[in-house]
């Protein structure tokens, strides 16, 4: 079979024929690799020898082990910590004697955990940023290490897609993060329960909220979320004003020139209360690793959540689930086309400053050099251009690849990178209370055009 070129914002996606399946399993540990795992603060901390192949160190001279430390909060089982991993270990291979230590927590331990480390000055070697007020303050402060110059040097920066890289940028364009991955949200349905209750797939919001209102009188559960983080309700809000603003009306709400109690602003906190009551019962208690459950169980008809997941989507489908997806809807007065919608980079990579010597940049320049075809192969879209067999990929990750060449020029950005730290605090204070009906809107409205008042 001929192979189909893709391209994605200027390319994307080149095809030819690779021998490898979508799920190419995790490399075999080395048996003299020492790995140590702990659990502390919700946290776990995995130690695996590893070392540098770029150039002669002051490790390699002395014959000390350089520890490397990496902070994320994303899970243990992920496949980016994965073929970490395993690149730490192929690292160890080339004879450089570094120890790469991953130290994990959850979204709010880590964020509490990261801020503490820089107001100490302890900052780890490596750990993820968004391109968000925090990272901000981390790059006035000079404490991060300036990541296009690094890109650029090592000869990559033109192999990444630039969606990825924008994503992590700071508001001047500055780039402090190094991105792994390509990423697209959509809402995950059931396609059976669909089909049973002749519904359609949505293409305005008022259709969405249809589909619910009849599936919650069948006695469905129109809706899964991960109701105990606040991010996931902002990805809701954001939904409105993206369609009818693009990004102006958040951006406007940042610099002061908009108000949460403008009709832009009324609208979306409505919607949310309008679909909030279709979420399922105890959903503030539900958070991201089971509510994901939940919906692969079959305890809901729809999810949203991006490409990083669509393995397990994969996965289901195989064992007998019909899950399909579908992009955010239109309003009736949308600004933005049916193919602009939320288009991440996910955390990027950040380098601690002062500990950025040739161990850890060689450690990294291998990660960057490495990292994007193992994770292709893994059935994921890396934030650089690879080479892949659409041949020997599911149907799922060859029409997502085909969405993603057509994918317009704006993309939604999240109200929590975007908005300032004390905003984005009031949101999630009292957000779950809006879209559960036990805050009016005006409320919230008022609570935020307050704390937005003092920027």
């Amino acid at each position: 079979m001929v192979n189909k070129k893709l391209k994605k914002c200027a390319s994307l996606f080149l095809v030819m024929s690779m021998a490898v399946s979508m799920f190419a399993g995790c490399g075999s540990k080395n048996e003299t690799e020492e790995v140590q795992t702990t659990t502390e603060n919700t946290g776990e901390t995995t130690e695996a020898a590893a070392t540098d192949d770029t150039a002669e160190s002051a490790s390699d001279e002395s014959g000390e082990v350089k520890k490397i430390t990496y902070f994320t909060p994303k899970v243990p089982s992920d496949d980016v910590l994965a073929i970490f991993q395993e690149l730490a270990e192929e690292y160890k291979a080339e004879g450089h004697n570094i120890e790469f230590i991953l130290e994990t927590a959850d979204t709010d331990g880590y964020d509490q955990k990261l801020r503490a480390m820089a107001t100490a000055n302890e900052l780890p070697e490596l750990f993820d940023v968004d391109g968000d007020s925090f990272c901000q303050e981390l790059a006035d402060a000079g404490m991060v290490v300036d990541m296009q110059a690094f890109l650029e040097e090592i000869g990559v920066i033109d192999n990444f897609i630039g969606a990825s890289l924008d994503y992590i940028r700071l508001d001047d364009g500055s780039l402090y993060g190094i991105p792994w991955e390509f990423a697209t949200d959509m809402f995950w349905y059931d396609k059976d329960v669909y089909e049973k209750y002749n519904l359609e797939v949505p293409k305005t919001f008022d259709e969405l909220l249809e589909n619910c209102r009849i599936l919650k009188e069948n006695g469905e559960t129109p809706i899964i979320v991960d109701g105990a983080d606040g991010w996931f309700y902002l990805r809701y809000l954001a939904m409105i004003p993206f369609r009818e603003t693009g990004n102006d009306y958040v951006y406007a709400l940042k610099s002061g020139d908009a108000k949460m109690s403008d009709p832009t602003g009324m609208e979306t906190l409505q919607f949310l209360q309008d679909i909030g009551q279709y979420f399922q019962p105890g959903c503030t208690s539900t958070d991201y690793s089971t509510s994901l459950e939940l919906f692969l169980d079959g305890q809901g008809v729809m999810y949203t959540a991006g490409t990083s997941l669509l393995d397990s989507f994969v996965k289901a489908n195989e064992e007998g689930k019909n899950f399909d997806y579908f992009y955010m809807p239109l309003t009736d007065n949308a600004a933005t086309s049916a193919n602009e919608y939320w288009v991440f980079g996910g955390l990027g990579m950040a380098a601690n400053s002062a500990t950025w010597d040739d161990d850890v940049k060689g450690f990294v320049e291998y990660l960057v050099k490495n990292f994007s075809e193992k994770y292709a192969q893994r059935g994921h879209f890396p934030a650089q251009n690879v080479e892949i067999d659409l041949d020997n990929m599911d149907d799922l990750y060859v029409r997502i690849a085909n969405d993603n060449e057509n994918i317009g020029d704006v993309y939604t950005r999240p109200w929590d990178i975007v908005l300032p730290d004390n905003v984005t605090t009031v949101f999630n204070d009292n957000i779950a209370s809006v879209a559960l009906g036990q805050m009016k809107p005006e409320e919230m409205a008022a609570l935020v055009d307050e704390e937005l008042e003092k920027q």
